[in-house]
C-alpha cells in the first residue's frame, strides 16, 4: 500500500512537473504559430483589400474619363450637326460640308480610306452606297466608271427621317448658290463656279454633276425645245450637253 502511494505521488509529480508543462508549452507554441499566420493572413487581406481599393479607384477614374471623354464627343457631335444644319454648304464648293472629301473626279477606292467597310455598299459595277452620319444627308452614292473608278456624279440622299424636310432642301441650296439656272417639271440646276452642275430631282435628290454629266430630263428638256440653255456666266451650262450622263434615282427609304 505504501509503495502503491509513493508510486502514484511520483506520478503525480512527474505529470505536474513534466508532462503538464510540455504540454503547455507545446499547445503554446501552436496557438503562438497559429496567431502568426493568423496575423500574416490579415496582412495579407488588408494588401488586398488596399490594392482592391486602388484597382477600384483607377477604374472609377477611367470611367469619369471615358465618360467626359464621351459627353464631349457628343457635344462636338451635336454642334457639327447644328453647324451642317445651319450652313451646310460653304460655296463656290458644292458639296455638302462633312461629305466633301471624295469630289467628282476622285478615284471612288478612296472610301476604302474613309469609310468603314460595313459603311460601305459595293453591291453594283457603276456605283458604291455609303451609309454616313451627316445631318441632313444619311448616305451618298458615288457613280463612277468602271475602268477608271472615277467619280463622275454624286447623288447625295435626304436622311428622311431627319430634320430636313424635302422641300427645305431646295431653300438650303438656293440660299446657298442663288436662283436655279434651268427649272423644268420640279427638276432644278444650278452652275457653280467649280467645274460642277448642282441638281435637285422631282425624286428629292441632291446631285453633283461633273463637267459633260447631264441627267436625262435635261437633254429631252432641250431636244424637245421646251428648256433653254441660259448663257454661261462662268458656270458649265452653256450648250447642248450631250447624252453622257443618266439620271440616278434617289432610293426610298426601306
Amino acid at each position: 500500500m505504501v509503495v502503491a502511494a509513493i508510486s502514484a505521488g511520483a506520478a503525480l509529480t512527474l505529470m505536474g512537473t513534466v508532462v503538464i508543462p510540455l504540454v503547455t508549452s507545446h499547445l503554446n507554441a501552436q496557438l503562438e504559430n497559429k496567431n502568426m499566420l493568423i496575423e500574416s493572413q490579415q496582412k495579407n487581406i488588408s494588401n488586398v483589400e488596399t490594392q482592391l481599393k486602388s484597382v477600384e479607384a483607377r477604374l472609377e477614374a477611367s470611367i469619369k474619363e471615358v465618360t467626359q471623354k464621351n459627353e464631349e464627343k457628343e457635344t462636338l457631335h451635336k454642334e457639327i450637326r447644328r453647324i451642317q444644319l445651319e450652313t451646310p454648304f460653304l460655296p463656290p464648293t458644292p458639296y455638302p460640308k462633312g461629305l466633301d472629301t471624295m469630289r467628282v473626279g476622285d478615284d471612288v477606292e478612296q472610301a476604302n480610306d474613309l469609310y468603314p467597310s460595313t459603311a460601305i455598299d459595293k453591291s453594283r459595277d457603276t456605283y458604291w452606297s455609303i451609309k454616313t452620319k451627316h445631318a441632313i444627308f444619311d448616305q451618298v452614292t458615288y457613280y463612277f466608271d468602271e475602268k477608271d473608278k472615277k467619280i463622275s456624279h454624286i447623288l447625295f440622299h435626304r436622311a428622311y427621317d431627319g430634320p430636313i424636310k424635302e422641300e427645305e432642301v431646295f431653300t438650303l441650296v438656293s440660299n446657298a448658290f442663288g436662283k436655279p439656272v434651268i427649272s423644268y417639271q420640279g427638276n432644278h440646276i444650278w452652275s457653280s463656279r467649280t467645274n460642277e452642275n448642282i441638281a435637285i430631282e422631282e425624286d428629292g435628290g441632291f446631285l453633283i454633276y461633273g463637267k459633260g454629266v447631264h441627267p436625262r430630263w435635261l437633254i429631252k428638256g432641250i431636244d424637245s425645245g421646251k428648256i433653254l440653255v441660259p448663257q454661261s456666266k462662268g458656270g458649265q451650262m452653256c450648250s447642248r450637253p450631250s447624252e453622257k450622263g443618266e439620271t440616278p434615282k434617289a432610293k426610298a427609304k426601306s
